[in-house]
């Protein structure tokens, strides 16, 4: 019975190889802080997989030199839409993330979920920062070039971004 299951199992893993089927990453979607809180935990390569199985494609990427590392921006969008992603990467390691959106209700449920979950705000060159532990959550009202009014919000861990690009306390 073994054989059989270990043969099973090696036809099975061929078949996956084989066919290039790769596992689904998951995150948990129940609002905009636990998708970013997810999505700030993974590798580019499986936060790229997330994106393209929801229609996103990565509309941009910048690399900033740091003295002792280097970090990547990247900005994903679903076309003809203007909501997009952010994720800010040290060493294939997703060190943030945040999102861009035009719509004021979706910018009010996320600072009244992270009010709820005991963020304590304050302000920072015309940036409304919630702070909980090593938890940051940034918020910047910015207009654009046409007037219409956006948000960023970014989601950080800071300790996390500290360990990634090898800053010692």
């Amino acid at each position: 019975m073994k054989k059989i299951l270990r043969a099973a199992l090696v036809v099975l893993l061929m078949l996956v190889i084989k066919t290039g089927v790769t596992a689904q990453v998951k995150i948990d979607e129940t609002n905009l802080i636990t998708r970013l809180s997810g999505l700030s935990t993974l590798a580019v390569a499986d936060a790229e997989k997330y994106f393209t199985d929801h229609d996103y494609s990565l509309f941009s990427k910048q690399t900033i030199q740091q003295p002792t590392y280097s970090m990547d921006l990247y900005k994903y969008k679903i076309k003809d839409q203007t909501g997009s992603y952010l994720l800010t990467a040290i060493g294939g390691q997703v060190a943030s993330s945040g999102c861009i959106t035009y719509k004021e209700e979706e910018y009010q449920q996320a600072v009244k979920i992270i009010t709820d979950m005991g963020y304590v705000p304050g302000e920072s060159a015309g940036k409304t920062i919630y702070s909980k532990g090593n938890m940051s959550f940034l918020t910047q009202k910015k207009t654009a070039a046409n007037g219409s009014i956006f948000y960023v919000m970014t989601l950080s861990d800071l300790v996390r971004v500290a360990q990634l690009a090898g800053i010692k306390k």
